[in-house]
């Protein structure tokens, strides 16, 4: 089942940093709303784990989602600029580790948010083109064997522990929240962990438009 009208957000959020300087952060996905959901349905049929991409579509057509887009092309840059990644190791598996970052030809990123009453669920989909070939892959924020909520606000700051079905994972972090609310126009922070457990910065998603049921 899919779900058919999307709104495009107001592409303009103001933001409080940690620092409580406030700014303005813009971003055009350089689709319609229209359009989102045969990106969306392109990128899923481009994964290598179809479970996982059809668990991916069951929350995209929640009545309840918010999806953030990223794609680089003409409106974001290129993919460098959209997907500033110091390392693209968190996809092994999929084939990327024998490319640097600057290789990347193509990026999309889609981030799907849905904040139910009990709890947050989240799912982020990274879809990257390296030699004319696509390296897609699909992270959920299923709670693990702590106590933790996987999804949190932190003082205006967005957490969420993500997950693979071939069991790597990152964490997701931004500031770009408002009363604990991701708002239209985000930034993800992408941690992964070192040998001994200490969170590294691997990298962001620099700018990813929402677009509301």
């Amino acid at each position: 089942m899919f779900r058919f009208g999307f709104k495009l957000l107001v592409v303009f959020s103001l933001v409080m940093l940690a620092a409580c300087s406030r700014h303005w952060r813009e971003g055009d996905p350089g689709i319609t709303d229209e359009e989102l959901q045969p990106k969306v349905m392109e990128a899923l049929q481009l994964a290598a784990n179809q479970a996982d991409a059809e668990r991916f579509k069951q929350l995209f057509s929640d009545q309840n989602a918010t999806v953030f887009y990223a794609e680089s092309g003409s409106a974001m840059g290129p993919a460098q600029n959209v997907t500033a990644m110091y390392s693209w190791d968190f996809l092994s598996g999929q084939g990327a580790q024998s490319f640097a970052p600057e290789t990347i030809e193509k990026s999309r990123v889609i981030f799907i948010d849905i904040p139910y009453e009990d709890r947050i669920q989240n799912a982020i989909l990274f879809d990257i083109t390296v030699g004319g070939q696509h390296i897609v892959k699909i992270y959920f924020n299923d709670k693990n064997s702590t106590d933790v909520e996987p999804t949190f606000f932190d003082n205006g700051e967005f957490v969420s522990q993500m997950s693979s079905s071939d069991g790597s994972h990152i964490l997701l972090r931004s500031f770009d929240t408002d009363d604990d609310v991701l708002q239209s126009v985000i930034q993800l922070e992408v941690y992964t962990w070192d040998v001994d457990g200490t969170e590294l910065l691997n990298g962001k998603v620099t700018t990813l438009v929402g677009f509301e049921p």
